[in-house]
């Protein structure tokens, strides 16, 4: 699997975006951090969110108008995505609004430059 697919939150609707530039993947930690009656901070680890962040160089404007309808559901939305390890993996995500830097015509196709998409895993592990 080379490209991350999105799906509607009831799942009749999918969305295959563009291969990707560059996939990175963290973690954001989640934790609660307690100030003691000595003053001193104490951090409780809850665990760790999961994160993707894709990028691509050019992306069609049409495709772009697609993700932002999936996006307007809210909630988190089902996708499937590359993983360096199994090759393919799946899960629910919160999708950042994409960040979009240049607009031009390629070839007489509307397309974005420099779109990233940030991806923040429902699932603490």
């Amino acid at each position: 699997m080379d490209k991350i697919k999105i799906y509607s939150n009831d799942k009749t609707y999918s969305l295959e975006l563009p291969t990707t530039r560059n996939i990175s993947f963290t973690q954001k930690e989640i934790s609660q951090e307690t100030e003691m009656a000595s003053g001193k901070l104490v951090k409780d680890i809850r665990g760790h969110r999961p994160v993707i962040v894709a990028e691509w160089d050019w992306f069609p404007s049409e495709k772009l108008i697609e993700l932002l309808s999936l996006l307007r559901q809210g909630d988190y939305l089902f996708v499937q995505y590359p993983d360096p390890i199994s090759g393919a993996a799946e899960g629910f995500f919160s999708i950042s609004n994409p960040e979009v830097k240049i607009f031009k015509f390629v070839n007489g196709v509307a397309m974005w430059h420099s779109v990233v998409l940030t991806f923040t895993s429902q699932e603490v592990v």
